[in-house]
Order: C-alpha cells, then sequence, then structure tokens
C-alpha cells in the first residue's frame, strides 16, 4: 500500500490519499470520486509553497551577494588605499633618507672646512704676524675654498703699508 501525507509544514492541509480500499483514505472503490481532485488541489498547494519558499531564499541569497560584492569592493577599495599609502611612506622615507643623507655630507664638508680654517689660523699659515705658506694650502684645494676669507685678513708690512694676505703671498697682487 502506497500513500501521501499533504504536510502542513509545506503547504498542504494535512490530509492523507492511499491506493488502497480504506474507507477514509482510499482510492478504490470508488474512493477516487472523492478524493483524487482533492489531492490534485493538494498538489497545487504544496507546490505554490515550494515556489514561494524558494522566491525568499532567491531572494535572501541576492541579498547575501550583494553584500558580499559591496563588501568585497570596500576591501579592494581599503587594499589599495593601504598599498597606496605604503607606496607614499615609502617615497616619503627614501626622501627623508636622502635628505638626511645630504645634511650628513654638508655637514661633513662644513666640519672639513672649518677645519681646514682652524688650521690656518691658529698657525700653519698665519704665525705671529709672518706669512708662509703650509703644505696643505696649496695641496688640499683649500686655497680655493679660502680665497674670499683671506682676503678680509690683512697685515702692515715693513713699511707700514696695509696689504691684504694675498698680497703678501709670493706672486701676491
Amino acid at each position: 500500500m502506497s500513500s501521501v501525507f499533504f504536510d502542513p509544514e509545506v503547504g498542504g492541509d494535512g490530509s492523507t490519499v492511499s491506493d488502497d480500499a480504506d474507507p477514509a483514505t482510499g482510492l478504490r472503490n470508488y474512493g477516487w470520486t472523492t478524493r483524487f481532485v482533492p489531492a490534485l488541489s493538494q498538489l497545487v498547494a504544496v507546490a505554490a509553497w515550494i515556489k514561494e519558499w524558494v522566491t525568499a531564499r532567491r531572494d535572501e541569497i541576492g541579498a547575501a551577494d550583494s553584500s558580499a560584492t559591496s563588501a568585497a569592493a570596500t576591501a579592494t577599495l581599503a587594499a589599495a588605499t593601504a598599498s597606496n599609502a605604503a607606496t607614499s611612506a615609502s617615497g616619503s622615507a627614501s626622501m627623508a633618507s636622502s635628505a638626511a643623507d645630504t645634511a650628513t655630507q654638508m655637514r661633513d664638508q662644513a666640519a672639513a672646512i672649518r677645519d681646514e680654517a682652524q688650521t690656518i689660523v691658529t698657525g700653519d699659515v698665519i704665525n705671529d704676524g709672518d706669512i708662509s705658506l703650509a703644505s696643505t694650502w696649496s695641496s688640499s684645494g683649500i686655497a680655493d675654498k679660502m680665497h674670499l676669507a683671506a682676503s678680509a685678513v690683512y697685515q702692515h708690512d715693513s713699511a707700514g703699508r696695509i696689504m691684504s694676505v694675498l698680497e703678501a703671498l709670493p706672486g701676491g697682487t
């Protein structure tokens, strides 16, 4: 014996139809005349319920898909923003490093010029009023660097005339 129960949880009315001669549910012994058409209508009711359920799930899936797509787009934008920030930070760090290197080189050059000037002033070039050339004056190229500073230093010659250090140097003007 086979039977069909139209479950109310899926749109049925709770009725049962069987293929036997049961006077309450069967289709035999002319039971089909009173139960066949109502069974078909229950089949249509269950199919309508299934259609509504599937449509609702499809809408839920569509909303979830839309949400996931939006979240993915937001994540992609955030990743691009982070990448741009990292690139910018890297470029800024590189520029800062380059500026620090340049500043260090300039500091070292200034210290070297200061040391050369200190050497010249404290005795290697000008000593006790006498003008003499230190070996570093011509060999290190300091003469070019110190030309301006030396032209501002004056000394009296043996006749009492004021002359610049450059004039007192051999070959000076």
